[in-house]
């Protein structure tokens, strides 16, 4: 069985105004549209339609358990992000850590729940347009390669663990972790001002070509989203990623990342547990952070996602990306969603459920179905339970 589900639309500064609307076959009417969300989050259910009425998603599961096929909830949640400004700077925690700190109600130096669920946050962005983002560290001597391009004194010395770090991962990791966090400890009106130098350093450093000219670009578009913030000059410690249209990244826990510029179709854990450094106005958690990061320059996880499901590596979530054209048949033994990107496709299971542009569906668990037609189609299913609930 194949339930029409409507997503919900979330409108933060940062988003597009025309993306999702444009997606979604609506006329833009100014509103920043950031998020389509496609999910059982109780935060924002989708709506299923069921023999004619919509039933939010969360609440049909809840009534319906074998739909989760053994799952005690929905463990993924289907997004469309679309942003015209750069997201905050930030890391995810991994499900041990988050399960504990929610348990024991741990709170930031505000006050504030630091954990909001006990889950982790592996997502994977698949981009529809061309998309940057920042994901993970560089290596710290291209990263004091750039600082030192910049010749401002105080950079120069925040940055100068970068220079002695040597080529193990781990010493690379503990210099980039000291810069982060001297960078985060100066005080706000050093903090301003220092951003106010890299950029003025940048500016003239834009076409040079290589590491320095790229983050001389990053930092005025950051800077121009962000005026003043640190995370500005952060930055220079993070890989600057461009995504072609159906290019994918992974973002596993304890990489710190920020998208910049794009539309993409995000799979992630069912969590809203998000630790943040900068380049938001919202509440930020560094204590938190450092808790959780893995500063180690890693190479980014960059899966071709194709008919075969690609499964995320913590194992929430599988993902196929589809063109179906003459047809294409699917049987997952888990609850699924299916998210029409462009075109129209047509689901079959006894019945026939059309998609255009924009449109999703919940798919029942143990179904075999076909999809079909001159479109694109993400599928994202959870990853089947170990364990059957007799439910």
């Amino acid at each position: 069985m194949a339930l029409p589900l409507t997503g919900a639309v979330r409108n933060y500064a940062w988003g597009s105004t025309t993306a999702i609307p444009r997606l979604l076959g609506r006329e833009p009417d100014g509103t920043p549209a950031a998020e389509l969300w496609l999910g059982a989050h109780p935060a924002e259910p989708a709506f299923a339609l069921v023999e004619g009425v919509e039933v939010p998603l969360d609440a049909l599961l809840a009534r319906e358990r074998h739909l989760l096929a053994g799952h005690s909830e929905l463990p993924f949640l289907v997004k469309v992000l679309a942003a015209e400004r750069a997201l905050s700077l930030q890391v995810h925690p991994d499900e041990a850590r988050a399960a504990d700190g929610y348990a024991r109600g741990e709170t930031d130096a505000a006050g504030l729940p630091r954990y909001l669920d006990p889950h982790h946050k592996p997502e994977l962005v698949v981009a529809l347009t061309p998309f940057r983002a920042l994901s993970g560290t560089r290596p710290a001597a291209e990263a004091a390669v750039v600082a030192r391009a910049l010749a401002i004194p105080q950079l120069t010395r925040l940055c100068s663990p970068l220079e002695d770090a040597g080529a193990s991962l781990d010493a690379q990791g503990d210099a980039i972790r000291t810069v982060l966090r001297n960078l985060l400890a100066l005080p706000p009106a050093e903090r301003a001002r220092l951003v106010d130098a890299v950029v003025v350093a940048a500016t003239p450093l834009c076409g040079a070509g290589g590491s320095i000219g790229r983050y001389a670009d990053l930092a005025g578009v950051l800077s121009g989203d962000h005026p003043g913030d640190i995370g500005v000059v952060a930055a220079l410690l993070l890989n600057d990623l461009d995504l072609a249209p159906g290019d994918a990244l992974f973002q596993p826990a304890g990489v710190i990342h920020a998208y910049v510029r794009g539309t993409g179709v995000e799979i992630m854990a069912s969590s809203d547990n998000v630790l943040r450094c900068g380049l938001t106005p919202k509440p930020l958690d560094h204590d938190g952070l450092f808790q959780v990061l893995d500063p180690r320059p890693l190479p980014a996880i960059r899966p071709l996602l194709g008919e075969q499901p690609w499964t995320a590596p913590e194992g929430r979530f599988t993902v196929r990306r589809l063109r179906p054209r003459d047809g294409i048949h699917v049987q997952d033994n888990a609850p699924t969603i299916v998210l029409c990107t462009e075109g129209e496709v047509v689901l079959h299971d006894g019945a026939v459920l059309p998609l255009r542009q924009g449109q999703a569906a919940f798919l029942c668990p143990a179904d075999v179905w076909r999809v079909s037609g001159p479109g694109e189609v993400f599928v994202a299913s959870a990853v089947p339970a170990l364990v059957t609930s007799a439910a």
